[in-house]
């Protein structure tokens, strides 16, 4: 039984899609067990949907257990969008960490002024930031 050009390039190409699906599904994965071994939940879909937004989920994901460890729980959302919205200024991987310490206020501080934060993120912090 011989195989016919057309077929084995059809195959050749639904193999190599099918490889880029799965290396890019490994990457996910470790970064979220990377967050589950940490301690920290985090949806598998969420992490896609980073990926889609150009983030580095990474980097995200590590800054945010970076937070937890430090005792100021935040949220996935609220690390990406600063992140998102500082990205020229992220310079190494404790940047991220820095910039949403110096976003979230600590009682009753104002927030820093200097700090670009996405619109949703200066609604929710419009009453404490007086």
């Amino acid at each position: 039984m011989a195989l016919d050009p057309a077929s084995f390039t059809a195959g050749l190409v639904v193999g190599a899609v099918l490889g880029a699906f799965a290396l890019l599904f490994l990457r996910i994965l470790t970064v979220w067990l990377q967050a589950i071994t940490s301690g920290v939940a985090l949806p598998i879909l969420y992490l896609i949907g980073m990926r889609f937004r150009g983030s580095p989920a990474n980097l995200v994901v590590e800054a945010h257990v970076a937070l937890a460890k430090r005792g100021r729980p935040t949220t996935i959302d609220v690390v990406e969008a600063v992140y998102l919205a500082n990205r020229s200024r992220v310079r190494n991987e404790q940047d991220p960490v820095a910039l949403v310490e110096a976003a979230l206020p600590e009682g009753g501080e104002r927030l820093n002024k200097g700090l670009l934060l996405p619109r949703r993120l200066r609604r929710d912090f419009s009453n404490t930031s007086r």
